[in-house]
């Protein structure tokens, strides 16, 4: 199954509208001279001219970037060497979220994170510059970010190629020590870059704008992911390397769940003191059964609990989404204009969560019906009570604590959703 190849051109225009265009993609705590709220000054949303103001920066006729990193010292608790590392690593996780598509529903692959990184002198002119801490933006830059400790990262396109539809540009993140740290507000932990797993989030995060995704609505490309991270009373959260998962789809691997509550730990009638549920997911290989694990830590020995069989063999798709549309400038030589479904626009992956009706039997051969939703970062589950949807789990990676909508219909008994660990 290819769920990438469902584009509906009404579905898609109603994408392109909903979008908002940045050509500085600020995260975390503000925004550019014009736009901060943190000034009480005017601020917009809605309406601006698409364009190509979200297009990713590079595209399949680039075939090599340059980059360099900068980083100033004294206002950076990470070393070189472990910048260096995170970096590959960050770029190494969106050539494989991009990998598991082809063409996107168009006749040609756009060629989004298919170019091979290479590693230069900023003395050199690159096309993208990593620059870490205040002191390492140039005068031109440091006036247009305003106050450098405003935003916790930023992806800041200063050229674009409307013929090669090529970008150039440089992503800022800023000092985590020092007079020009960002804006900590006494909420936000100190020296966060320390920690490999906060500093390698925000790289994803602002190399996901180079690549062409915008913020959205949940996962570690919302646009307050970043400072929702660093606040002291979620950092913990994030601090796996291993734990950020599949952003597309969901993933291959299935999910780890070691926050179970109680009423979910009877229902799969997990041993005592066991907290933890395996799931894997049956997009990928079109099974109708799948198997749900038991363990006591993430670590421990697994234990089969019961398996669920898949009603239909292809889920119902929820809340789709397109998570990368390129503008075809007028100018552009790369790609025909008939190989879109609208001929101004080219659809990247498409994202969502798919939905399976399914009957659990348990090993002692007891059965009831589950109702499972797969996304990329998480899952959900219920059962069904007197008639009713009831929560039975849930569970997200890199999630904001939000209150959970209650069904008008009263079909559906939810409580407030709860972040667990990784």
């Amino acid at each position: 199954m290819k769920p990438n190849r469902i584009i509906l051109a009404s579905f898609l225009f109603g994408a392109l509208c909903a979008l908002t265009v940045f050509q500085i993609a600020s995260c975390g705590r503000g925004g550019n001279s014009q736009n901060s709220a943190l000034r009480g000054g005017w601020v917009s949303s809605g309406g601006e001219l698409f364009k190509d103001a979200n297009n990713p920066w590079f595209v399949a006729n680039t075939k090599k970037v340059t980059y360099c990193i900068a980083i100033d010292q004294e206002s950076i608790s990470a070393s070189p060497a472990k910048i260096q590392t995170l970096i590959r690593k960050a770029i190494g996780y969106w050539k494989a979220e991009f990998g598991r598509f082809d063409s996107y529903g168009n006749t040609v692959n756009p060629g989004i994170a298919i170019q091979d990184f290479e590693l230069v002198d900023c003395r050199t002119d690159p096309d993208l510059r990593f620059l870490f801490g205040y002191k390492t933006l140039a005068t031109n830059e440091a006036e247009y970010l305003a106050r450098g400790n405003e935003a916790i990262g930023v992806a800041v396109r200063t050229e674009y190629d409307e013929v090669n539809l090529k970008g150039r540009g440089f992503i800022y993140v800023a000092s985590d020590r020092g007079p020009f740290q960002y804006d900590r507000d006494d909420e936000l932990i100190p020296q966060a870059w320390k920690y490999s797993g906060l500093l390698y989030r925000v790289l994803v995060h602002e190399l996901g704008h180079v690549f062409g995704v915008p913020h959205l609505s949940r996962g570690v490309m919302a646009a307050p992911f970043l400072e929702y991270m660093l606040k002291a009373t979620n950092f913990q959260n994030h601090l796996e390397m291993d734990s950020l998962g599949s952003f597309f789809l969901p993933s291959k691997e299935g999910y780890i769940n070691c926050a179970v509550t109680e009423a979910a730990a009877a229902w799969f009638k997990l041993p005592p003191r066991w907290k933890c549920l395996r799931f894997s997911m049956p997009i990928d290989n079109k099974a109708d059964e799948f198997e749900i694990l038991g363990s006591e830590t993430a670590n421990s020995p697994v234990l089969s609990l019961g398996l669920a069989r898949v009603g239909q063999k292809m889920p119902r798709v929820m809340e789709l989404k397109i998570g990368v549309i390129i503008y075809l400038t007028p100018r552009q030589k790369v790609f025909p204009k008939t190989n879109t479904s609208l001929q101004s626009y080219m659809a990247g992956p498409l994202f969502g969560d798919f939905d399976f009706d399914a009957e659990y039997t348990a090993k002692d051969g007891t059965t009831r019906p589950l109702y499972l939703r797969f996304g990329p970062d998480g899952y959900e589950g219920w059962d069904l009570q007197n008639g009713k949807m009831h929560s039975l789990i849930y569970f997200r990676r890199n999630c904001i604590n939000v209150p959970a909508l209650h069904d008008p219909t009263g079909t559906m008994s939810m409580d407030w959703r709860v972040c667990p660990n990784p």
